[in-house]
């Protein structure tokens, strides 16, 4: 943000969350889209970038909305289009991937990645927790022959 914005002084709030209160840069990022839980997509220039491009983005957003729970990595959203678009940059990096609509029961979707080893040598974790739970979860399912 400070080599975007070199003139503009930013406040820290809690231990990831910067504050700012500056409309320009607000309208800087609605330029790249609607924010909102059930409004958000992936801006074409990350859809048509190279893979490091569509790499840093999943790894942005796999830091924040993934869990990794028993032998999957999950992310859910009640965002459909949003979370086809994820899947679309999961199929172009040919990452194995299924998406399930759960909207009948409790608008909900998921998106499960399958092919950890592949994940991690392509996208990865920056988050610490999540980090070490990927390379277990890979560790477990070496030792099973997988």
């Amino acid at each position: 943000m400070i080599i975007l914005f070199p003139n503009i002084k930013f406040s820290n709030h809690k231990e990831n969350e910067v504050r700012i209160r500056n409309n320009s840069i607000i309208k800087y990022f609605l330029n790249y889209g609607n924010f909102g839980s059930r409004e958000w997509r992936i801006s074409k220039e990350i859809k048509n970038g190279n893979n490091k491009i569509k790499s840093e983005w999943l790894k942005s957003f796999f830091n924040d909305e993934a869990k990794i729970s028993g032998k999957r990595i999950i992310v859910s959203s009640v965002n459909k289009i949003g979370l086809c678009d994820v899947k679309y940059l999961l199929d172009s990096l040919d990452i194995n991937n299924k998406f399930f609509d759960y909207s009948k029961n409790c608008f909900k979707y998921n998106l499960v990645v399958y092919d950890f080893k592949k994940y991690k040598k392509l996208v990865g974790f920056d988050h610490e927790i999540k980090k070490v739970k990927l390379d277990n979860l890979i560790k477990r399912l070496n030792n099973f022959g997988r």
